[in-house]
């Protein structure tokens, strides 16, 4: 696979924030809101997981005849082959979903961030270590707006690059509550640049969603892409508060929204070379490439329609996950390249940990 999908490798997982009964120690320069901390799931969260999980069991459960049928494929079985030991790429399709279930049940959910949110390791909004030793819970994106605003806010360009494709994907994808507030930083045209809006405080906050990756593949540091450390989650009580989406769900916001939110927000800054620049996805979507004044369109091959039929994107839940694996293959394409990914994961996700063929893989391979 190529470096660029690295992010879309693992099926990614939303996890609320942690409990702690108590107050936030604030930074020693102040530019912190002492709150105190967030329930370990909010009413909207529940509700959420709730419809997630109904609807996961009848997609799961159709699902599981289509893909045994695509394992016994001529086209996937070659590349199994190519991927997987002896022992894995002759196992029958039934063996193989069930090595699927089963390493989806107990691989690590790991969440990356920076070391520091100072250059050359930044992009906010994100944990970086001296965040993390003054929080006592893991916060999303949106809590650390509200309770570290002067750090967060800081990269104007990048909070607005990341907080986009998320206000998307948990509005309009997802339907978690909107926000009451707008972003404060300048907005040509004014208001926030995406759907639902800015948190007014940490309340509202707390509403959203943590990303972490499921580590099916089981790679060394699944999150690269996301900075250069990891915290390795302890699933035990996390797998009944936890989501998974068979694609990377901004992605997917990006390339996929029937509103065509990108070419919308990329055509604020129509012109202006520096913001086009720096939102990435104003550089390399087709629409917002072209709503951007750009001739970029380096943003292809998504297949929008393998998630178009499906409640809530697709969305599975641990234990409920057959529905996950056609939709992370195709949303590249189809045929050779869905066969490849497909088989890549199932190579990984199926051969054991003291297997040689797990060791000395980079992101490259596939």
């Amino acid at each position: 696979m190529r470096a660029a999908e690295i992010a879309l490798l693992w099926l990614g997982a939303v996890l609320p924030a942690q409990p702690t009964p108590t107050t936030r120690t604030p930074l020693a320069d102040g530019n912190v809101t002492n709150a105190t901390n967030p329930p370990f799931t909010t009413d909207a969260q529940r509700r959420f997981r709730s419809d997630v999980a109904a609807a996961a069991a009848n997609e799961s459960h159709a699902a599981t005849a289509q893909v045994l049928r695509y394992f016994d494929e001529d086209t996937f079985r070659e590349k199994l082959a190519e991927y997987a030991p002896p022992s894995v790429a002759a196992a029958s399709s039934s063996d193989l979903l069930s090595l699927f279930r089963e390493a989806a049940s107990v691989a690590e959910f790991v969440h990356g961030f920076p070391s520091s949110l100072q250059a050359p390791y930044s992009y906010s909004p994100a944990l970086d270590v001296s965040l993390a030793l003054v929080s006592e819970f893991l916060p999303n994106m949106w809590q650390l707006c509200t309770d570290f605003p002067d750090l967060e806010t800081e990269s104007y360009f990048s909070l607005l690059m990341y907080l986009g494709p998320c206000g998307v994907t948990e509005t309009m994808g997802w339907g978690l509550p909107p926000f009451s507030a707008d972003v404060p930083v300048e907005v040509p045209g004014g208001g926030t640049p995406w759907p639902g809006g800015y948190p007014a405080d940490a309340a509202e906050a707390a509403d959203r969603a943590v990303y972490t990756v499921i580590n099916v593949h089981r790679a060394d540091l699944p999150t690269e892409l996301y900075g250069d450390l990891a915290l390795v989650l302890d699933r035990r009580g996390l797998d009944d508060v936890s989501v998974l989406s068979p694609v990377d769900s901004g992605d997917y916001s990006i390339s996929c929204d029937p509103g065509q939110w990108a070419a919308g927000f990329c055509g604020l800054w129509d012109g202006n070379a520096t913001a086009c620049g720096q939102f990435w996805y104003c550089a390399l979507e087709a629409g917002a490439a072209a709503a951007c004044g750009l001739n970029q369109t380096a943003l292809a091959g998504r297949n929008c329609g393998v998630l178009r039929d499906s409640a809530l994107r697709g969305l599975g839940v641990p234990g409920l996950v057959d529905h996950l694996v056609l939709p992370f293959g195709g949303y590249y394409g189809s045929g050779s390249a869905m066969a490849s990914r497909v088989a890549a994961l199932l190579a990984r996700a199926a051969t054991p940990w003291a297997d040689p063929a797990l060791h000395n893989q980079t992101f490259a391979d596939g």
